[in-house]
């Protein structure tokens, strides 16, 4: 990471090094592939993350998709991005809104997309038209700034969110 740079905002994934001291990397949660020298380490200071900065602090935040419109759902992220979108995961109220609005998308373009809610396995079952095998996403406990949550990674990993 730069020196002076804020994690996970400003890290940078190594990818591979060589022997004359260039590495190449990448902004973490994915981006374009950048090629530095032993001269750039020099020049921007750059310096290992520490075990510390790691640890995911999470934070509310307003999520939304292009499908949405002006409307954004509350959720938690730690700030991770997979392929630069952002990772949010989401109280199972949350969700529900979230899923109403992609099914509601899905109806717009006459298409059909079906969720559902399975108290036994706590999970929710999503089953696009698209897909061969219905997804199921169930919930994990965790510490936020509020306390022990229940959050949901509705699309965490495979959507494209965007943080309002």
């Amino acid at each position: 990471m730069p020196k002076g740079g804020k994690y996970p905002e400003e890290a940078l994934e190594v990818l591979e090094t060589s022997r004359a001291g260039n590495f190449r990397a990448s902004p973490l949660g994915g981006g374009p592939v950048y090629t530095f020298t032993p001269r750039d380490r020099e020049k921007y200071g750059f310096r290992t993350v520490t075990k510390e900065e790691t640890r995911p602090v999470w934070r509310k935040g307003r999520f939304s998709m292009d499908f949405m419109g002006e409307k954004s759902v509350e959720g938690w992220t730690t700030g991770d991005l997979w392929n630069g979108w952002a990772t949010p995961f989401f109280e199972k109220a949350a969700g529900e809104e979230a899923l109403r609005e992609l099914e509601a998308s899905y109806a717009e373009m006459n298409q059909k997309y079906v969720w559902s809610y399975d108290p036994k396995g706590d999970a929710f079952v999503l089953r696009d038209p698209n897909w061969d095998e219905p997804e199921r996403i169930t919930g994990e406990w965790t510490e936020t700034p509020e306390g022990r949550k229940k959050l949901y990674g509705i699309g965490a990993y495979s959507w494209t969110w965007t943080e309002d």
